[in-house]
């Protein structure tokens, strides 16, 4: 009897899933996109910084720069700065975040050859 039961059991979970995380991520609160700067379509340089501002931090971000590179961003309290180096030349990033989805085109310019590339800054 035991066997069966135990049986049964493994055959529910396996059949239902463990609902846990979809569940926390669905009951989170979704951010709306607010703004972007600088502008979507604008021409940017290489170390440039770019600020997504939303109504509520968002939850789950992602972040990929044309497509095969993670990006490096970091959330703040009202939204979320993406750091370059980019690529220079046409950049497609997309930025994915529990509720929605944005995609941003920017022409990077290339830095002069002596220019440092500014890095992502440390949390004090």
């Amino acid at each position: 009897m035991f066997k069966q039961t135990f049986f049964a059991l493994i055959l529910l979970i396996i059949l239902t899933g463990c609902p846990a995380e979809d569940t926390l991520i669905e009951n989170s609160p979704k951010a709306n996109f607010v703004s972007v700067s600088p502008k979507a379509g604008e021409t940017i340089s290489s170390d440039s910084v770019i600020t997504l501002t939303y109504d509520i931090p968002p939850n789950h971000v992602s972040v990929w720069v044309t497509i095969d590179t993670v990006g490096d961003f970091e959330t703040t309290e009202t939204g979320l700065e993406i750091y370059g180096p980019f690529p220079p030349g046409d950049v497609s990033i997309q930025v994915l975040w529990n509720g929605g989805e944005k995609w941003l085109n920017y022409s990077v310019a290339p830095l002069p050859n002596k220019a440092k590339l500014r890095t992502k800054r440390k949390k004090s």
